[in-house]
């Protein structure tokens, strides 16, 4: 009769804990990355979108709304958020995107200029003129040959600056670049307590 190797593991249950301990440690640090998205998320995303477009930091903010939950995904036996960041706003005029000149110049015959995307400064069409709405001028074009109806230009909304073909990728990449650094923060945090 043949012999079959036996293997004896004389401290399994202690190998068995440790092994268990890792996990909580691993489902514990990734519920810390989420939370952490949810406050962090936003400035990554306005960060990539100011490389790319000429618009402040502060306009992106006013149109953001907080982070929410969109239901959640089981993580090593742990239930963590799947977070999505929204933003909400309207079409924006070029007075958000170094518009030139701000105001009214004295001559009749002026062309405004409009940098939208950084780098790319571009004339709007004859016929656009300045118009003050409050404190700002804002560039309106006459509807017909008539003096009045007039409308005023608009650009692009900050979500459709967010989700554009120039800027979604470089975000999508900056988030998953900051989660893994912020995950592989908490993973040394935990395993060190």
């Amino acid at each position: 009769m043949k012999s079959v190797p036996f293997i004896d593991i004389t401290n399994y249950k202690e190998i068995v804990k440790e092994i268990e301990k890792e996990q909580e440690n691993l489902a514990k640090a990734v519920n810390a990355t989420i939370n952490e998205s949810k406050k962090r998320g936003y400035s990554w995303i306005n960060q990539e979108v100011t490389q790319v477009y000429t618009i402040k930091k502060k306009d992106l903010k006013s149109d953001q709304k907080s982070a929410v939950v969109k239901g959640k995904t089981k993580v090593f036996g742990v239930k963590v958020d799947n977070v999505t960041f929204r933003y909400q706003g309207r079409l924006l005029t070029p007075i958000h995107f170094k518009m030139t000149p701000k105001t009214k110049p004295k001559k009749k015959n002026y062309r405004i200029k409009v940098e939208i995307i950084k780098g790319q400064k571009k004339k709007l069409p004859q016929g656009i003129f300045l118009a003050p709405t409050g404190t700002k001028q804002i560039p309106f074009q006459r509807e017909g040959k008539e003096r009045l109806p007039v409308k005023s230009i608009k650009t692009l909304s900050i979500p459709q600056m967010i989700t554009s073909k120039n800027t979604e990728d470089k975000i999508q990449k900056r988030i998953n670049v900051e989660l893994d650094k912020r995950l592989e923060h908490h993973i040394n945090r935990f395993n060190k307590k």
